[in-house]
């Protein structure tokens, strides 16, 4: 993944994203997931393990409001989500990454910069405003902790690298609080298959798609997380 310097960040936003993708998410039964982890390496395109399995830890951001989760609830075209990520250990012990992602109807873009702070002190500040440059504020204005998640992600890729799949499982969430996280919910029953790909590629993830037997169905993390530690936020 590529991490860019403000500077790069501040340029590219202010006139469009330099790189579109487009994303099919699948959620399925993890009693499901062994057919579709042995179809990847009889898919319509041959499939390797580019990473080895690893833990991902998101700190996603909202307004008040909610206006982040509200936006994806109503399945808006044009909206957003903004993140902290980390690998490993829950507790963040080294480098962090915020990442702010936007959608544009079919297609996504993601900026992605390296953040030189502390986990803690951002949290004490609650406030993002000092990573970001001028041209993501819009993003990332009035937004403060919200939720954290956890999950193992499998990474593949397609020979002629045109699709990737991301296969995530054993994922938690906790609401976060001024005074910190909450308990945590396990949500263990499922996992989610996902296909990232340029606009270009979609011919081929659709073959992909079907031959691992999968249908693409609307899966947001940070909308199922919020709506299991806080179901009075559901529509």
């Amino acid at each position: 993944m590529t991490l860019h310097t403000v500077e790069q960040i501040a340029q590219a936003a202010a006139v469009a994203p330099g790189e579109f993708r487009r994303e099919r998410k699948s959620m399925i039964g993890v009693r499901d997931l062994p057919a579709v982890l042995a179809r990847l390496n009889t898919a319509a395109a041959a499939f390797r393990r580019p990473f080895a399995d690893r833990w991902i830890n998101n700190l996603y951001w909202d307004t008040l409001d909610y206006a982040h989760l509200s936006a994806n609830q109503a399945g808006y075209g044009m909206r957003h989500k903004v993140r902290l990520r980390w690998y490993g250990e829950p507790e963040a012990t080294g480098s962090v990454q915020l990442e702010v992602k936007e959608r544009r109807g079919e297609v996504g873009c993601k900026w992605t910069l390296a953040v030189a702070l502390p986990l803690s002190d951002l949290l004490r500040e609650g406030s993002l405003k000092s990573l970001v440059p001028p041209a993501l504020h819009r993003f990332t204005d009035g937004c403060r902790p919200a939720l954290f998640n956890r999950y193992r992600r499998q990474y593949f890729l397609s020979d002629d690298r045109a699709v990737r799949v991301t296969v995530d499982t054993e994922t938690s969430y906790a609401a976060v609080r001024a005074f910190g996280r909450g308990a945590s919910v396990l949500d263990p029953e499922y996992a989610v298959v996902e296909l990232k790909y340029a606009p270009e590629a979609e011919k081929e993830a659709s073959r992909v798609m079907q031959s691992l037997g999968l249908r693409a169905t609307r899966s947001s993390k940070y909308v199922r997380g919020m709506e299991l530690v806080a179901p009075w936020l559901k529509p």
